[in-house]
């Protein structure tokens, strides 16, 4: 309201000073009026610039994009098979995406005689997901209305920020689409290859665990398009001991280049879950290590799992006097889990002796 007043009031002004200006000038009043106008426009705009507090708009706005669009930029560059999911971030709102959980199928009759067919009503159920927030800790900044005007300072400063939330986002995604135990449309089972012989007491991968694993999905009638192999580090090592086209593949495998075996689109990622090498069980997300923790490779179909990008989010506290600096942080919100909690396995390394 104090905004508004304060417009019509200078309109109102203009108006009396475009009177005699225009005598002056020899020109019409609606000419001067909009010279004035115009010279006030030129001169907040330029004032803006140079003094954004003035106009009753702080330069934190203005930094919060800057930085909230450089931070967005590269976030995920490097995802690898993050991507390889359905993107549903359309459904989002306000941070949640509401679903329809369809009710039972009905049941199929073949060759029917008797009447009347029985009709059974399907009760669908709402299903709301809240997209989880991923929060990052405080940095402070030297400076932070010059680091706009500094690509490669600014740069700098986002890169920590952007890889923790990416790497944090891939983690938790990739741990979610694995599957809990084994089950029906879950296939959880353990490697069978020979002692590792690293201290470890497991046993590496085989090339024979990566054919079962497309057996077990050929069984599921999965589609033989989109299916995805996430190797855990061991397990692409063991791959790489076990079989000379295999180490001459990854020897050669470019940057960014996927690599296919047993009809799946190959991955490598630090970030697959741990199982339970005596139980076969998945550990919960950062839960505390155990000396039963055993790595695994998740594998996958690209259209049973999904993603869902949400808000992001900057907080700052520029010119903290405390600090001598200026205090930001950023605030993401991701989702990243199994649709139909099917088509997902996960091959373990199994314990020697197991």
């Amino acid at each position: 309201m104090k905004n508004i007043l304060s417009f019509l009031a200078t309109i109102l002004m203009l108006g009396f000073i475009a009177s005699p200006l225009s005598a002056t000038l020899h020109c019409s009043p609606n000419v001067a009026f909009a010279g004035l106008f115009s010279l006030l426009t030129i001169a907040g705009i330029v004032g803006f610039f140079i003094n954004p507090t003035t106009s009753g708009i702080h330069t934190n706005s203005l930094l919060q994009q800057v930085w909230i669009n450089q931070l967005m930029e590269k976030l995920y560059e490097n995802s690898g098979h993050l991507l390889r999911s359905l993107d549903m971030s359309a459904f989002v709102n306000y941070n949640t995406i509401n679903l329809g959980d369809a009710g039972v199928d009905p049941e199929v009759l073949v060759n029917n005689n008797t009447y009347p067919i029985d009709t059974v009503e399907r009760t669908d159920s709402t299903l709301t997901i809240t997209l989880d927030r991923y929060r990052t800790k405080n940095t402070i900044v030297r400076d932070a209305e010059a680091v706009q005007l500094a690509y490669n300072k600014l740069e700098s400063v986002i890169r920590g920020h952007r890889s923790k939330i990416a790497e944090t986002v891939l983690a938790k995604a990739t741990h979610a689409w694995a599957p809990a135990a084994d089950g029906a449309y879950t296939p959880v089972f353990g490697t069978g290859g020979n002692d590792r012989a690293d201290g470890s007491n497991r046993k590496a991968l085989a090339v024979k665990d990566i054919a079962k694993a497309r057996r077990l999905f050929d069984k599921l009638k999965v589609p033989q398009t989109g299916r995805v192999l996430v190797l855990c580090p061991e397990h692409q090592e063991d791959l790489i001991n076990a079989d000379a086209q295999l180490f001459k593949a990854f020897a050669n495998q470019r940057t960014g280049e996927i690599l296919q075996l047993f009809g799946f689109d190959v991955y490598v990622s630090t970030l697959t879950a741990t199982y339970n090498s005596t139980t076969g069980a998945k550990v919960n997300y950062g839960a505390t290590a155990a000396s039963t923790d055993s790595p695994s490779s998740l594998f996958y179909h690209e259209n049973e799992v999904m993603r869902a990008d949400g808000d992001t989010e900057m907080f700052s506290r520029l010119r903290d006097p405390e600090q001598d600096g200026d205090i930001v942080g950023f605030s993401k919100r991701f989702i990243g889990i199994p649709i139909r909690n099917k088509y997902i396995g996960s091959i373990y390394s199994t314990a020697v002796g197991e």
